[in-house]
Protein backbone atom coordinates (compact mmCIF):
# COMPACT_ATOMS: atom_id res chain seq x y z
CA UNK A 1 0.00 0.00 0.00
CA UNK A 2 1.37 3.39 -0.91
CA UNK A 3 0.56 6.60 0.88
CA UNK A 4 -0.90 9.36 -1.22
CA UNK A 5 0.56 12.79 -0.77
CA UNK A 6 -1.68 15.65 0.19
CA UNK A 7 -2.15 18.31 -2.48
CA UNK A 8 0.61 20.90 -2.62
CA UNK A 9 -0.11 24.21 -0.94
CA UNK A 10 0.91 27.60 -2.25
CA UNK A 11 4.26 28.83 -1.00
CA UNK A 12 4.51 32.18 -2.74
CA UNK A 13 2.79 35.47 -2.18
CA UNK A 14 0.40 36.74 -4.81
CA UNK A 15 3.16 39.10 -5.95
CA UNK A 16 5.33 36.10 -6.77
CA UNK A 17 7.96 36.93 -4.15
CA UNK A 18 8.95 34.41 -1.54
CA UNK A 19 8.44 35.17 2.13
CA UNK A 20 11.73 35.70 3.95
CA UNK A 21 11.13 33.24 6.76
CA UNK A 22 13.51 31.91 9.35
CA UNK A 23 13.74 28.16 8.95
CA UNK A 24 16.67 27.31 11.19
CA UNK A 25 14.40 27.03 14.28
CA UNK A 26 10.84 26.49 13.04
CA UNK A 27 7.97 26.47 15.51
CA UNK A 28 5.77 23.46 14.80
CA UNK A 29 2.06 24.05 15.21
CA UNK A 30 0.17 20.86 15.96
CA UNK A 31 -3.58 21.13 15.66
CA UNK A 32 -6.34 18.59 16.05
CA UNK A 33 -7.49 17.11 12.74
CA UNK A 34 -10.71 19.18 12.67
CA UNK A 35 -8.79 22.43 13.27
CA UNK A 36 -6.26 21.52 10.59
CA UNK A 37 -9.02 20.81 8.08
CA UNK A 38 -10.73 24.10 8.95
CA UNK A 39 -7.43 25.99 8.53
CA UNK A 40 -6.98 24.47 5.05
CA UNK A 41 -10.54 25.37 4.07
CA UNK A 42 -10.33 28.96 5.33
CA UNK A 43 -6.87 29.48 3.80
CA UNK A 44 -8.10 28.21 0.45
CA UNK A 45 -11.11 30.53 0.69
CA UNK A 46 -8.81 33.48 1.36
CA UNK A 47 -6.42 32.42 -1.41
CA UNK A 48 -3.58 31.99 1.12
CA UNK A 49 -1.33 29.09 1.90
CA UNK A 50 -2.21 27.35 5.13
CA UNK A 51 1.07 28.46 6.68
CA UNK A 52 0.40 32.08 5.69
CA UNK A 53 -3.04 31.82 7.29
CA UNK A 54 -1.50 30.38 10.48
CA UNK A 55 1.08 33.22 10.55
CA UNK A 56 -1.72 35.75 10.10
CA UNK A 57 -3.63 34.34 13.08
CA UNK A 58 -0.43 34.24 15.13
CA UNK A 59 0.28 37.88 14.32
CA UNK A 60 -3.28 38.87 15.22
CA UNK A 61 -2.91 37.16 18.60
CA UNK A 62 0.51 38.71 19.13
CA UNK A 63 -0.90 42.16 18.34
CA UNK A 64 -3.71 41.61 20.85
CA UNK A 65 -1.17 40.55 23.47
CA UNK A 66 0.99 43.62 22.87
CA UNK A 67 -2.03 45.92 23.09
CA UNK A 68 -3.65 44.41 26.19
CA UNK A 69 -0.77 42.66 27.94
CA UNK A 70 -2.82 39.47 28.24
CA UNK A 71 -4.27 36.83 25.99
CA UNK A 72 -7.84 36.40 27.06
CA UNK A 73 -10.24 34.03 25.41
CA UNK A 74 -13.98 34.55 25.51
CA UNK A 75 -15.73 32.85 28.43
CA UNK A 76 -17.52 30.26 26.27
CA UNK A 77 -14.18 29.19 24.78
CA UNK A 78 -12.62 28.88 28.24
CA UNK A 79 -15.55 26.74 29.38
CA UNK A 80 -15.16 24.44 26.37
CA UNK A 81 -11.40 24.13 26.94
CA UNK A 82 -11.96 23.35 30.62
CA UNK A 83 -14.48 20.65 29.68
CA UNK A 84 -12.04 19.16 27.17
CA UNK A 85 -9.21 19.13 29.72
CA UNK A 86 -11.48 17.53 32.33
CA UNK A 87 -12.61 14.84 29.87
CA UNK A 88 -9.00 14.14 28.87
CA UNK A 89 -7.94 13.93 32.52
CA UNK A 90 -10.72 11.47 33.32
CA UNK A 91 -9.88 9.33 30.27
CA UNK A 92 -6.18 9.34 31.19
CA UNK A 93 -6.95 8.33 34.78
CA UNK A 94 -9.22 5.51 33.58
CA UNK A 95 -6.59 4.29 31.12
CA UNK A 96 -3.95 4.30 33.87
CA UNK A 97 -6.11 1.99 36.01
CA UNK A 98 -6.27 -0.68 33.30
Amino acid sequence: MTATASPARRTRRRTGSLDLLQHDRPIPLRLPKADTQRAHEVADGLDLSTSAYARLLYRMGEQLHRRTGVLQLPEHVMERLAADVLAWTVQSAQAARV
